[in-house]
């Protein structure tokens, strides 16, 4: 049953992410104003990873069996029918772009944050929080390589996944998540704590936007407040992103890790779910910051192209 709708379902979110996820790039490159420079710059990133992801998660459209010791990844994409090293290493190229993607959404849910105390001149909290989401990545992605070297490439492994994989018709045995090993034991832990650490950070920033922003919404004009609420709306629909589809598949996981349960629905979704990820975010932003939102209505002849004139800086920008 999971294979036949994953089957439709994972080409279908690949189609998805191919149109929107371009069209934001192109957006963000020919039609970011320069107060959004910043902005953009993150905004770029999150995109290019999430197109690498996408793209990863469709030609690997792993499994993850945990209810195995140690825990197995297979394989139903085309890229099955490669050898068994080659699907590992762009196992870890899928986590990685799902992280750093992951980690770029709630930097800029951060930059909001920043832009709605209006400090405009002092970097050093933003350069802080750059510095410890690099050395995040650093770390795991340290881990990733010496997995792939450890795991994978060694003549005797990939001799044994040869062998494992003489029929690939349906799936194929890419590797193995063993927590005995440090760096898989320090991996998982980096990626399960973002998982449930990034969504409460969000949403304590957003209290605070809200704490910020929500006592001056009745004191402006009607354009105004109208903005500020849209601001509002598009930070919290991007604070519950992950509640929605991180945090219980991977409290699955947990469960499935500990118990060694079978669970069908965490083994298929634990890939899917983020990757819905990257199908939403580029239709959010389209949506919720306003000089892209405005070039979809024009592009659409819903609103007419005007001159551009010079903005100061403002979290309403983002709106």
């Amino acid at each position: 049953m999971y294979r036949i709708v994953f089957s439709f379902l994972n080409p279908i979110l690949f189609v998805l992410a191919l149109l929107f996820q371009p069209l934001l790039i192109y957006t963000i490159i020919r039609h970011s104003p320069s107060n959004l420079k910043s902005l953009k710059a993150v905004l770029l990133n999150t995109s290019c990873f999430q197109l690498l992801h996408a793209t990863t998660a469709f030609l690997t459209q792993f499994r993850q069996v945990s209810n195995l010791s140690p825990v197995q990844i297979w394989s139903y994409g085309p890229i099955r029918h490669l050898e068994a090293h080659y699907c590992y290493i762009v196992y870890h190229i899928l986590q990685t772009s799902a992280m750093v993607s992951s980690l770029s959404a709630f930097f800029t849910i951060y930059m909001k944050y920043h832009a709605s105390r209006y400090i405009v001149s002092n970097n050093k909290p933003i350069n802080i929080v750059k510095i410890i989401l690099g050395s995040i990545i650093l770390a795991s992605v340290t881990c990733e390589v010496i997995l792939i070297f450890i795991q994978s490439l060694p003549a005797e492994i990939r001799e044994q996944y040869k062998l494992i994989n003489q029929n690939t018709t349906e799936h194929s045995h890419i590797g193995i998540v063993d927590s005995s090993v440090a760096p898989s034991l320090i991996n998982m832990v980096i990626i399960n704590g973002l998982v449930f650490m990034l969504p409460v950070l969000a949403y304590f920033l957003r209290r605070k936007v809200i704490a910020i922003i929500a006592p001056s919404i009745d004191g402006v004009s009607a354009a105004k407040g109208s903005q500020s609420r849209t601001f509002l709306n598009g930070l919290t629909i991007q604070v519950l992103m992950p509640f929605l589809l991180y945090v219980p598949v991977f409290f699955c996981q947990q469960f499935t890790f500990f118990t060694k349960n079978e669970l069908l629905f965490q083994q298929y979704c634990i890939f899917v779910c983020p990757a819905m990820s990257t199908v939403v975010d580029p239709l959010i932003a389209l949506y919720f910051v306003k000089p892209y939102r405005k070039q979809v209505k024009i592009w659409l002849n819903m609103e007419r192209k005007e001159m551009p004139i010079n903005q100061s800086p403002s979290v309403f920008i983002v709106v």
